[in-house]
């Protein structure tokens, strides 16, 4: 087992994108708890899940490319760092939403942070092969 590592020279700047969307991601959870979801996000069928792929997604990348895609190898299997750690927060958000009065803990909301993070990867990858493709044909 060791660690993988992309160098990246724009760490810092994806450091800095992913603290602020922390910040943002944190704001909508206080609102949340505090029981203000605008009643116009509800004719949005499955907002919540929708909600869940997308900022979970998001925030699972930016730690990704934060922590410079670093990952754990074992054997053939690469675990990327950042999302593991985000899939355990979001883990821990949906306990608390079991214990607040006007939330609620769903393996559904848990399966869809999920699938945002592994779209959120996919893409990511997807992406990777695109610039070695184009790197190699010498097209910048």
């Amino acid at each position: 087992m060791y660690l993988t590592r992309q160098p990246d020279p724009h760490a810092t700047l994806w450091r800095l994108a992913g603290a602020a969307f922390a910040v943002g991601l944190a704001a909508i959870f206080a609102v949340a708890y505090a029981g203000r979801i605008p009643a116009i996000i509800g004719l949005l069928p499955h907002y919540d899940v929708y909600g869940h792929m997308a900022l979970y997604g998001l925030l699972a990348y930016l730690m990704h490319r934060s922590l410079q895609r670093l990952g754990v190898r074992c054997g053939a299997l690469t675990m990327p760092v950042g999302p593991v750690l985000i899939l355990a927060l979001a883990a821990a958000e949906e306990l608390l939403q079991g214990l607040s009065p006007l939330r609620s803990a769903s393996w559904r909301d848990l399966a869809a942070d999920l699938a945002g993070m592994v779209l959120a990867l996919l893409l990511d990858a997807l992406w990777l092969r695109r610039q070695a493709g184009r790197r190699a044909t010498g097209i910048a």
